[in-house]
């Protein structure tokens, strides 16, 4: 973690070993703004007692590598959400589209509304997956609060 103004920054990674100089990786600038809203990451899709976990910091998150999901079942997703406003109520709506669908109606809509007590939280939920057909899916994380939204996006299969 490293505290720095608002700004463009050149970021690069260098990647040696004891034979050689190794070889040095740039990437694209960072741009960090001034004023940071409403932010919500693609969730990770996972699957309890799959056996494969990521150490988020704080908790370990079930993964699924390849977002495939069997019919009836369920799917845990970790996002997470910043630049809240505490005190403030925040709507979050997952929804479940076919990715060629763009503007059809949901397979699957849920929605749950909430106080902010922090501005950055890490979001866990469990979906069910029992009524949703065999297919390929968008996965859309939809935040609205205190007159913004950010959304996060992923793909899973129900087979």
């Amino acid at each position: 973690t490293l505290p720095l103004p608002a700004g463009s920054y050149a970021v690069a990674a260098r990647i040696t070993d004891t034979t050689d100089g190794g070889a040095v990786a740039t990437l694209n600038p960072v741009r960090l703004p001034s004023r940071i809203g409403l932010q919500v990451s693609d969730p990770i899709l996972g699957v309890a007692g799959s056996g494969l976990t990521w150490w988020s910091g704080t908790d370990s998150i079930p993964l699924n590598p390849l977002g495939a999901v069997a019919q009836g079942g369920s799917i845990e997703l970790t996002y997470h959400q910043l630049g809240m406003t505490v005190g403030v109520g925040y709507e979050t709506r997952y929804e479940l589209v076919r990715p060629d669908d763009e503007g059809g109606e949901p397979v699957l809509a849920l929605a749950v509304r909430e106080e902010a007590t922090q501005r950055a939280i890490e979001v866990r939920q469990t979906l069910d997956l029992t009524n949703v057909p065999p297919g390929r899916y968008r996965l859309r994380v939809v935040v609205r609060g205190g007159g913004m939204t950010a959304v996060g996006v992923g793909y899973l299969s129900v087979k």
